[in-house]
């Protein structure tokens, strides 16, 4: 298991080049599947211009680096329409808040944890208030979340679950 946040810092190589092509600008989450929908390889200032790669090209995501076949798995953002359509969501997690169905304020999004496949095992959440960083954080797991938009995530249910908590 591994943190999304833990892969901006992995090398992301080609290897039938054997070419380091840098660490990646961004990573998208596809809300609907709940896994990883598309890597930033390099951010252009126009969503057009960035280099993206697509999830089924890495490996595995739970080694050392994003290894991808070669160059040819490489795309500039502009030649994808799949690419261009993830990019136009804008699927970052990290920030939104999550929302009760009743509308209670349950904390926000500051994390995810992804197996080796790319899919989201559970979205760690912090507490509103002022002492939240004194609060452990808690997670939701994927199936608990009713829909996702641009500014705020809705859990089917009321409760969070501890960090440490196994899901019976």
């Amino acid at each position: 298991m591994v943190r999304l946040k833990d892969l901006f810092s992995r090398d992301v190589v080609a290897m039938a080049e054997g070419l380091f092509i840098g660490h990646p600008a961004d990573v998208l989450i596809d809300v609907e599947r709940h896994c990883i929908g598309l890597i930033v390889v390099e951010a252009g200032k126009r969503y057009e211009t960035s280099v993206v790669c697509p999830p089924d090209a890495v490996a595995n995501y739970d080694e050392d680096t994003l290894a991808i076949p070669g160059l040819s798995s490489l795309r500039l953002g502009c030649s994808d329409d799949c690419a261009m359509e993830m990019m136009h969501k804008g699927v970052r997690m990290r920030g939104r808040a999550l929302l009760s169905r009743e509308g209670h304020m349950l904390g926000r999004i500051v994390g995810a944890e992804v197996d080796p496949t790319g899919a989201i095992l559970q979205y760690e959440i912090k507490s509103p208030g002022l002492l939240s960083w004194l609060r452990h954080a808690r997670v939701i797991y994927p199936d608990e979340l009713a829909a996702s938009g641009a500014d705020t995530a809705v859990a089917d249910t009321p409760e969070l679950h501890s960090h440490n908590e196994t899901r019976g």
